[in-house]
């Protein structure tokens, strides 16, 4: 072999090496791709009320959430020109690690099937409640003294010294007085998440640890402009158990997110009532859902519309700000309704030919959970 010969494969192997330890360094950035939209009602399983054996064809979508290697950075960003995310627009913050980004979809979605079963049912006619059950951790930061204790993602802080703190603000207001260096005993339900999804709670323990300064000026948005001086590390929400009629149950395996609230809340709407809701149409969903039936903003909308128009569904439901994101994608096939409340999605389900949802179970007074 020449030296010339040798010199080019020398540089071949350093290249070689080089793509390679490019392509094992993972990066916190992220690409969205199309995912699947599939029919809902195959994942409800409702027992103890009547229920429509063949609901109509209600879809919900989901995308996928690559992350990227370095090499696939350097390619999608600089050659591909593909739209990349950085972790923080999923987790919320830099100093909140993306390993926590899992459990916190998967906690999105309990919540999220915890509303679409309020909502479907106060849709009908039914009471249920929304019983307050702590402040749950929706996130844990790095080197925080909750990260110390091994507090995780989904737990729910029901005491602070002895404190009940059945939800955020109490658990706030709870902290407010308690200066940095204290010790504090936590009162907690551990949330157990398995790598599907599957979210259920272990008996309540506690947990002791010290607190840290809080940040400057770190005001928080509670009744009282509370000012915390110190703090245990962790983003905060309030958890809450749902009391329903029978038992209704939807399978989620491997799906994270709150956004297949909606699809969620019509496919039981639908499931529970006579008639067809949608007129017979096939239609898809994507947006949050609130107890209060407002309809949210979500990711990846142009992505779920490719998903959507592999499928033969006509109509698209998307929260009314992301319109646009719909559209650019749109191929024609699809009827794309902008909406922000349960309420209207109901309203234009009804001039497309859907029937007004009436209960097959006349609605009985609910016994509260003890």
């Amino acid at each position: 072999m020449s030296k010339i010969a040798g010199f080019f494969m020398s540089v071949l192997a350093l290249l070689l090496v080089a793509v390679l330890i490019l392509q094992a360094i993972k990066v916190n950035d992220y690409v969205i791709a199309p995912g699947d939209a599939t029919v809902v009602s195959s994942r409800v399983l409702v027992r103890g009320l009547d229920y429509n054996h063949q609901p109509d064809k209600i879809l919900l979508t989901d995308v996928y959430l690559n992350q990227l290697s370095e090499l696939q950075y350097i390619w999608d960003v600089y050659f591909a020109n593909t739209p990349v995310y950085p972790g923080t627009d999923f987790t919320g913050a830099s100093n909140i690690p993306i390993s926590e980004l899992n459990d916190q979809g998967f906690m999105e979605m309990y919540e999220s099937k915890q509303a679409a079963e309020y909502e479907a049912l106060r849709t009908l006619g039914w009471r249920p409640s929304l019983n307050a059950e702590g402040a749950t951790l929706e996130a844990i930061i790095e080197d925080s003294p909750a990260a110390e204790a091994n507090l995780s993602v989904g737990d729910r802080v029901q005491s602070v010294n002895g404190h009940a703190t059945p939800n955020a603000c109490a658990m706030i207001h709870a902290m407010a007085p308690i200066a940095p260096g204290s010790h504090v005993t936590i009162g907690y339900q551990p949330a157990l998440i398995t790598d599907e999804g599957v979210v259920t709670f272990a008996p309540a323990t506690i947990v002791k640890l010290v607190t840290k300064p809080a940040p400057a000026h770190d005001n928080v948005s509670c009744a009282g402009n509370v000012h915390l001086r110190s703090i245990i590390g962790v983003g905060l929400g309030d958890a809450v158990n749902l009391t329903v009629p029978g038992s209704i149950s939807i399978d989620t395996t491997n799906i994270g997110g709150p956004s297949a609230g909606l699809a969620m809340t019509l496919t039981l709407i639908n499931k529970l009532s006579g008639g067809s809701l949608t007129g017979g149409h096939v239609i898809a969903a994507t947006g949050t859902i609130a107890p209060n039936g407002q309809v949210g903003q979500v990711g990846g909308v142009a992505q779920k519309t490719i998903a959507v128009e592999r499928t033969n569904a006509t109509i698209f439901f998307v929260p009314r700000a992301e319109v646009s994101q719909a559209r650019s994608e749109d191929n024609g096939k699809l009827r794309i309704f902008g909406v922000t409340t349960l309420r209207q999605v109901l309203r234009d389900l009804r001039s497309l030919g859907g029937a007004r949802p009436i209960p097959l179970t006349k609605p009985y007074p609910l016994k509260a959970a003890s």
